[in-house]
């Protein structure tokens, strides 16, 4: 027969790291369960589509600010590469682009050399096709004196007829050609705070809480032993209810 002084003592130091873990694991239980709801309601709550703009969460991801920026003037508006995505003024294109060549006005339309092809825009940025028969790897786009398009390509300069369907050799004096010109965009600083604050959803920043990434390269051992506290909690809670029962 068990000594009930003994029993009694080992029901209070059970208690006592009862409290303690029930303490421990609370925090990480509580993450836990509200990422769980938030994540079952990403849709209804756009987290997918909202994205983190404050800087030390983002600094945290090691999210900088694009370096290569380059912008042509088309019109009174800028075209801008920032990154790898392409802006009309503080409008974000579609695509992602890796290089930025020229750009230039033509029919009430846009056409763009990025990554040594064309692409045609309309006015409002809307992407309406990838040019096919412009000569590869294109390095500069400009027009003529009669405002055909001309390219610079590595087979050497070519020009458009007005459908930009063909491209003809140009013959004429390479110096009256009016090429875009190449600059730093004014909106740098506004377009590259932009570009970084599309590069993080809320719902990823959730999904790393939930498992624990967010807290680093332990981050998920963090939140394995956190829920080995949990089932230690549970088995303790059922063993002093029933020692209570007797």
């Amino acid at each position: 027969m068990s000594n009930p002084r003994r029993r009694r003592d080992q029901w209070r130091w059970l208690s006592v790291w009862h409290r303690y873990i029930g303490l421990t694991a609370a925090l990480f239980v509580s993450i836990l369960a509200i990422t769980g709801v938030l994540l079952n309601r990403t849709d209804a709550l756009g987290f997918d589509d909202r994205h983190v703009r404050w800087p030390p969460l983002l600094a945290w991801y090691g999210i900088a600010g694009p370096t290569n920026l380059v912008g042509f003037d088309v019109g009174d508006q800028q075209l801008s590469l920032v990154g790898r995505r392409l802006y009309l003024a503080r409008q974000a294109l579609s695509g992602e682009y890796g290089a930025l060549q020229g750009a230039a006005l033509y029919q009430e339309s846009l056409v763009v050399a990025a990554d040594g092809h064309l692409f045609l825009f309309s006015l409002t940025g809307e992407l309406i096709e990838r040019m096919n028969g412009a000569p590869p790897q294109i390095t500069r786009l400009g027009a003529d004196q009669g405002g055909a398009l001309v390219l610079e390509a590595r087979d050497g300069l070519f020009q458009s007829d007005p459908d930009l369907l063909e491209w003809q050799r140009w013959t004429a004096e390479p110096a009256t050609v009016i090429w875009a010109v190449s600059k730093r965009p004014a909106l740098a600083a506004e377009l590259s705070a932009d570009y970084r604050g599309h590069s993080l959803s809320w719902e990823r920043v959730l999904l790393d809480l939930h498992s624990g990434r967010l807290l680093g390269r332990y981050g998920t051992w963090v939140m394995d032993i956190a829920a080995g506290l949990l089932l230690v909690l549970v088995m303790t809670g059922i063993w002093l209810w029933t020692q209570r029962r007797r």
